[in-house]
This record gives structure tokens, sequence and C-alpha cells, in this order.
């Protein structure tokens, strides 16, 4: 919501026309801001400060990195984030950002800590939060918009974890349109009237790689770093 356009036309529907309101972006940015109550600031720098620090993580990583979500690395073999994390730990301190839990014991925030500390035995993705793991609990599957608990039962084993594989028991909901109804039931004596709906009912997933995600694995050949000269920048040749 803090990124949000803050000027947005105004379009009225009339005797089957669309017409936008001729209305100055100057006056359309006044009217926002009489109503705003969060700071396009904090969408912008938050995010773009946990994103450097997140890059950080990666550069350090190097040539052990596999893949990496809003808050979390995944390497091969362990990795070393002590100077890391006691840079991050200092920063925290000296502004505050950090608490007791009910034991007693401080947390910081920015600090990575290790999610399976006796690692993985396996693990595939397919792209951003997407991707199937194996530890010494068993399998498991992060896919937005499949069950956790379902996934992987489902799944069986992390072989099947590829394109086209579809969930059905894990494959979440989804939205139907029902535009242009009109009926009359009579339920218990009483008449019900249903008109326009929507309803959420139970869907399938199918996996797959996004669009970008596909191009990035099949035509990119070459990578290179930018012509400018800053850190962690890369410049893609096709």
């Amino acid at each position: 919501m803090c990124a949000q356009d803050p000027v947005k036309d105004t379009i009225d529907y009339v005797d089957g026309e669309y017409k936008p309101r001729n209305i100055s972006l100057e006056e359309l940015l006044a009217q926002s801001n009489k109503k705003a109550f969060l700071a396009y600031q904090w969408g912008v720098w938050c995010t773009s400060w946990a994103r450097y620090m997140l890059h950080l993580a990666i550069m350090a990583a190097g040539d052990t990195f596999v893949y990496a979500d809003t808050d979390s690395i995944k390497t091969i073999g362990r990795l070393d984030l002590t100077q890391y994390n006691e840079e991050r730990k200092n920063a925290s301190l000296s502004s505050g950002a950090y608490a007791y839990d009910p034991q007693g014991e401080a947390h910081y925030m920015g600090v990575f800590e290790d999610e399976t500390p006796v690692g993985y035995k396996a693990f595939k993705t397919l792209g951003a939060k997407k991707y199937a793991y194996v530890d010494d609990k068993g399998l498991h599957v992060t896919v937005a918009g499949v069950n956790k608990k379902k996934g992987a039962p489902e799944l069986k084993t992390i072989d099947n974890f590829k394109e086209g594989f579809i969930f059905v028991d894990a494959g979440g909901t989804e939205s139907i349109y029902n535009d242009n109804v009109y009926m009359e039931l009579e339920i218990d004596g009483k008449k019900l009237v249903i008109t326009d709906n929507m309803v959420i009912r139970d869907s399938t997933y199918t996996l797959g790689l996004s669009g970008d995600y596909e191009r990035l694995l099949k035509r990119v050949f070459e990578i290179k770093y930018a012509e400018y000269d800053i850190p962690g920048f890369y410049k893609f040749k096709r």
C-alpha cells in the first residue's frame, strides 16, 4: 500500500461508454495527499534496504549460492555468516531493533539463522516461492498456492517435482465469477433469489516455470559486470 501510484484516473460508465474525468495530475495528487495515511518512502526504502542486505548475503555465498527468497538464501554446503551477523547485531543494538523472548534470549533484526542445522539431503526449485527439499524429517514442499501439509504427501518424492506435475488435494482454491444470473429457489418455504455471484471452489495447481525464469535459464549465455562500477550489479547478454 505504501508504494501504490497516488494518482489514479476516475472513469465513469455513462450510457454504455467509459468516460475519464478531466482532472489534472496536480489536482489528483492534492486529493490523494489529503487522504494519505502512509508514506511511499517507507515502501521504497524499507524494501530497498532489505533487498540490499539479502544481496550482501548472496555475495558472501559466492559460487555456493543456489536460491534466494525474500529473507532467505540456500547454498551448497555450510555458509559462515558470522561477520555479516555481527555487523547486523551491532546495527540493531545501535538502533534498538532487537527484543527479548520469554526465555530472556535476545533476537536481533537482520541476523541470519540456520533453518535446518543438519542441512538438506536434496533441493529442487522451479523459480521463486516454488521449491521442494528433503531433510532429516522427510520431504517438504513450498509452493505459493499449494497447501504445505498436503503438498509433500501428494508429491511423494522430490523426483516428481517437475513441470507438468498436478497437485489435486493440495491445489488450494480458485474464484469463479458467475455473471448474468437470476434464479428463484424455495428453501424451507421461503423464496431465495440468486443473482450474479462468485464461488470459491477447490482447484488444482500445475507445476511450471514462469516466463521470466524460463527465459533466464534458457536464453542467457553470458553474464558480465555492468558497464558502471557498481559492486554486485550485472549486465545480461542474451
